[in-house]
């Protein structure tokens, strides 16, 4: 039923943990897509020691993580697709939780949960705190977008042929760009419980990544997108623009910021 996608680049550290917590799954009947993206660690020995025929490992020159997953999602077999980085984890019913959404919410186009910001041990919870109850159908994705994260999603292949692959050319803030392309087409269902674990404190992260002015102009197509509230749309645009122009500008500072907010971590 599902097709899990790893992108894999440098993680020896990190990659078995990974595949162990979707082999443990409550909920068995999925394949696991490892591409690895031009690693030059001991990554794919790690991956290779693994034994489970429904692991499949792929190698391809580095292009970075969002073309790595696209070589994912178009070597997936299943019908839904979900993602994990290969840093990152998922709590043992994570899949039955959203096979769980999927009979329950048929037609949506993302199925999600929420998840654990975790930054050195310490956890927070991410959930929302918009909409109460156990599960539900997403009012407006762009009010709280971050209640979602990449390893905590999983999206009906057809939706892909309706809003495209990633976008190859974004270093970062192509997966902001993925939601918002489903969310302003297709409804999402969301259970209000963490899931997944997605650490912060990891080498090699989204968070290290360096930003190009120049990449960051593209953002502002996020403004024509059809998403339903145009008002939510453009104030969650325009903030992460913000965001973004400053990481750009002034790495210095917004690294410094970065790390003060996540040791206060909300929620």
């Amino acid at each position: 039923m599902f097709s899990v996608i790893i992108p894999l680049y440098n993680k020896e550290l990190y990659i078995e943990r990974a595949i162990q917590s979707i082999l443990n799954q409550t909920y068995q009947v999925f394949e696991i897509i490892v591409v690895d993206d031009g690693s030059t660690d001991k990554s794919v020995d790690i991956v290779k020691q693994i034994n489970d025929k429904r692991l499949k490992l792929f190698s391809k020159k580095n292009g970075g993580v969002s073309s790595a997953r696209n070589y994912g999602i178009n070597n997936a077999t299943y019908d839904f697709i979900a993602f994990l980085d290969a840093d990152d984890e998922w709590l043992v019913d994570f899949l039955e939780s959203i096979k769980m959404l999927i009979e329950k919410y048929p037609n949506c186009g993302m199925y999600a949960s929420g998840y654990y910001a975790d930054l050195n041990g310490q956890r927070s919870i991410i959930i929302s705190s918009v909409q109460k109850g156990n599960d539900f159908i997403v009012k407006d994705y762009c009010i709280k977008p971050y209640m979602i994260c990449h390893n905590s999603m999983c999206i009906d292949k057809k939706v892909v042929n309706k809003v495209g692959l990633y976008n190859s050319k974004l270093i970062v803030g192509e997966d902001i760009d993925f939601k918002l392309r489903i969310a302003s087409l297709y409804n999402i269902a969301y259970l209000n419980v963490p899931k997944s674990v997605y650490y912060y404190g990891t080498d090699n992260n989204s968070f290290s990544k360096k930003i190009k002015l120049k990449g960051v102009f593209h953002f502002f197509k996020w403004y024509f997108y059809p998403y339903k509230n145009k008002y939510s749309l453009f104030m969650y645009a325009t903030k992460k623009i913000v965001e973004l122009f400053k990481r750009a500008y002034l790495p210095a500072l917004y690294k410094n910021r970065m790390s003060n907010n996540k040791q206060k971590q909300p929620v």
